[in-house]
């Protein structure tokens, strides 16, 4: 096992503590810390784990061999370390890259993402692992190579079906909806076949979470032959989600997007705060488009001071008026101050100056 090490110029990576090829080995020590040494070394830790650069090709068929040993520890370490570098190239292409020419770049792009994609065949396996962790981080690792998904979509579907833990079968809903974000048109076709069973765990999953993660895959793939998934759940999912937890933004824009009316009827939702609340407003009002990226917040509640919004150029309103007065009823919105009906559109921010302008409609 890892024959050839000794054939790679490791030069760049080498120092006067440790070889390249002595860290890699050490990946399969049996004292754990001289693994997790060795793993930070090798993959980089916390801002610069995943980072990439000219000898990152010539590691990862290394790591693919070690994953595909049956005796190798730590493998959903490995897992993420691998997934870490896909997304950085699929996903977020500009960052975590060095700095080279364009040329240069792109070629380092594609030979790090082949090296990674040459894995298909071993991480597949991984996704009927006993180990809960290895079966996540081999799911998301597979959502993240667009141009497998001949193989990817089919096999993260089959470990969906047989898949035990509600808490993986969201995440393999989710990461379906990634893969379907980013495959490519003929791709996507084979995620509409899997329609009907999508339709199940939207209606009969006794978890919210996972019937969440199905009406959003659902409503982001448009499966024609499913209903309106429940925005009860929805809504409920996003009530139990705190501000900036992942997830909590794309909950508001898929409510804003396609359930507007409900989503603003559901401001009078008892033990709502005013922090939900606002932001719950400032979806309707951008129909959930930009969401805290154009405009940004100054203050918050618990300053005393109010929620307040960087100034922009204000857009003409593209709320109905329904929707409008939905707001003005809601108590809630209107327990701290905000600039939010201004800065957005140009209208009133205080309740009585914004119910007179809806008079006027």
């Amino acid at each position: 096992m890892l024959e050839g090490l000794e054939s790679v110029d490791w030069t760049a990576w080498d120092n006067s503590e440790r070889r390249t090829p002595d860290l890699i080995r050490a990946l399969i020590s049996q004292g754990p810390g001289a693994r997790s040494q060795a793993r930070d070394r090798l993959f980089g830790s916390q801002q610069d784990f995943g980072e990439i650069d000219s000898q990152t090709p010539y590691l990862v068929p290394f790591l693919l061999e070690l994953l595909g040993f049956p005796q190798t520890p730590d493998k959903p370490e490995i897992l993420d370390y691998l997934e870490a570098v896909a997304e950085h190239l699929v996903r977020k292409p500009d960052r975590a890259l060095p700095r080279q020419g364009l040329v240069e770049r792109m070629r380092l792009q594609l030979s790090c993402y082949d090296a990674v994609a040459a894995g298909v065949s071993i991480f597949i396996p991984l996704l009927d692992e006993a180990d809960h962790r290895v079966r996540l981080y081999s799911g998301r690792l597979l959502s993240r190579l667009p141009d497998q998904a001949e193989h990817t979509f089919p096999a993260l579907i089959r470990r969906l079906q047989r898949e035990p833990d509600e808490r993986i079968q969201a995440a393999l809903l989710g990461y379906l909806q990634d893969l379907y974000q980013t495959a490519d048109y003929a791709h996507m076709m084979l995620m509409l076949m899997s329609g009907p069973l999508i339709q199940t765990f939207t209606e009969t999953s006794p978890s919210i979470e996972v019937r969440t993660a199905a009406a959003k895959l659902s409503l982001a793939v448009g499966f024609a032959n499913i209903p309106q998934p429940p925005f009860d759940d929805l809504f409920q999912s996003f009530r139990s989600l705190q501000q900036g937890q992942r997830g909590y933004y794309d909950l508001l824009q898929t409510l804003a997007r396609h359930y507007p009316d409900a989503f603003a009827a559901a401001l009078q939702s008892p033990a709502l705060t005013p922090q939900q609340a606002h932001m719950i407003v400032f979806a309707l009002l951008t129909k959930g488009e930009d969401l805290l990226s154009t405009y940004f917040s100054l203050s918050h509640q618990e300053d005393g001071l109010g929620i307040f919004y960087a100034p922009r150029r204000a857009r003409s309103p593209r709320s109905t008026t329904s929707i409008l007065q939905a707001i003005v009823d809601a108590d809630v919105v209107w327990q701290i101050p905000t600039n939010v009906f201004s800065v957005l559109h140009g209208l009133p921010d205080s309740r009585a100056a914004l119910q007179a302008w809806i008079d006027t409609r």
